[in-house]
């Protein structure tokens, strides 16, 4: 199982370095598959946003304490990736009924290339979309007030 990410599909203007590599896993996936596949299953989990203690997660936090939260808004499930549902996945694909799985790519993330709005962009727009969801977010909850 070979951990990607939706960076390595969609790319980022800030990330090339992180997004060539990981696109590159999507080519080292297919090889591994179409040269070993009889004796070795070879997937592709490509994983969408999960929070982490990562300096670029500090800067987010730092700008606005509900940064988690409102980019969280961006998938359908309404929250971002956490570890348990990696790990519950990765079980998913070890398990013996999954053998026929091989050379495939699977977006672990919530639905959020599904939307489209995960595009290529940089932080500046990825934080405007940030700023936008916080005012989408509090009109909704005042609207919500009214009705109640």
């Amino acid at each position: 199982v070979y951990m990607g990410s939706t960076t390595g599909q969609a790319g980022d203007a800030n990330q090339l370095g992180y997004g060539a590599a990981k696109a590159g896993l999507s080519h080292l996936c297919r090889h591994v598959a179409l040269e070993h596949g009889r004796k070795v299953r070879s997937v592709l989990l490509r994983l969408g946003t999960m929070e982490t203690n990562s300096l670029g997660w500090q800067k987010r936090r730092a700008k606005n304490s509900r940064y988690a939260e409102l980019e969280a808004l961006k998938n359908p499930i309404g929250r971002l990736l956490c570890p348990d549902d990696v790990a519950g996945f990765i079980e998913l694909l070890l398990d013996p009924r999954a053998t026929f799985l091989r050379g495939c790519e699977i977006n672990l993330d919530g639905g959020l290339t599904a939307t489209g709005a995960l595009l290529p962009g940089d932080s500046q727009s990825r934080d405007a979309y940030v700023e936008l969801a916080a005012l989408v977010h509090q009109a909704q909850a005042e609207k919500d007030k009214k009705i109640a």
